[in-house]
């Protein structure tokens, strides 16, 4: 079994020791006994990952709770038979996470890069046996004038986990030097979820022009439920001599208003505009 008991102890302890949230923090699994982090992770990953991934980007926790996954995904669905034909590619677009799920990529000390290479270092043992986590890729550059190896490892978790909260938990490991994300998706188009004044919204960003190295354009959407169906609220064509305005600075703010402390890397850079991060 992929959750041993003993090793789920030191995620909870190591989660206490860094103040990452386990229960969501609003929305509909708030006050539900049965949203642990064991059932979470015995759930996880889902079957559909696109709604797993945004459920994880806007709930804030490590593992996506179940009740926002099941929002979110009947949510995608009723969004897709809700946009008019006028607006049809819109229902191609799809959530493009810019820092990679599950992954992380820590830079190691000089005696676990032995230990690693021997096949003798344990102390991530328990935090891969709870989620699954395999080691996928090694890197090693070394400094020509210092003779100084550096050496990354990717690891990566069969579970959907928050890759800045997944990495929160491995720094706290001996031999775990610095720890980095992996990058995700290259620049395009994407879609965001989020709830603001009760209501649920989609926040979809239609980009082009030199994509994917770097979107020139980008039209905002958003669609907010009303009643069975989501509905063309507002939309905007992005530039860089106008004021983004006020309703795409709140909606952007409803969808990450849940972040973990020191997981503002996980914001995509795309949805901020030209207006400055969380600002209203």
């Amino acid at each position: 079994m992929k959750h041993k008991p003993e090793s789920l102890l030191l995620v909870l302890f190591l989660g206490a020791l860094t103040g990452i949230p386990f229960g969501c923090q609003s929305g509909p699994t708030q006050s539900n006994p049965s949203d642990t982090l064991e059932n979470r992770l015995l759930l996880s990953p889902r079957e559909d990952a696109e709604a797993e991934a945004l459920a994880l980007l806007y709930s804030g926790d490590l593992v996506a709770p179940e009740a926002l996954y099941q929002t979110i995904t009947k949510g995608l669905v009723t969004l897709r038979k809700s946009i008019p034909d006028s607006l049809k590619n819109l229902r191609d677009i799809h959530y493009n996470p810019r820092v990679a799920i599950s992954a992380i990529q820590p830079l190691m000390t000089s005696e676990a890069k032995d230990l690693i290479r021997k096949g003798e270092y344990t102390e991530w043992d328990s935090l891969n046996a709870v989620f699954g986590t395999t080691v996928t890729d090694t890197l090693a550059i070394t400094i020509y004038d210092s003779k100084k190896e550096f050496f990354w490892v990717t690891l990566k978790a069969t579970d959907r986990l928050s890759p800045c909260l997944m990495g929160k938990m491995y720094e706290k490991l001996d031999g775990v030097a610095i720890m980095n994300t992996v990058a995700g998706g290259l620049d395009g188009p994407s879609l965001y979820y989020g709830v603001k004044d009760g209501r649920d919204f989609f926040l979809i960003r239609d980009a082009f022009g030199d994509c994917p190295s770097g979107c020139a354009y980008a039209r905002f959407y958003l669609f907010v439920k009303s009643g069975n169906r989501y509905t063309l609220e507002s939309n905007w064509l992005h530039n860089y001599t106008t004021e983004t305005p006020q309703w795409l600075k709140e909606a952007r703010n409803a969808v990450f208003a849940q972040r973990s402390e020191g997981c503002l890397e996980d914001v995509p850079v795309e949805i901020l505009s030209n207006a400055p991060p969380f600002s209203n």
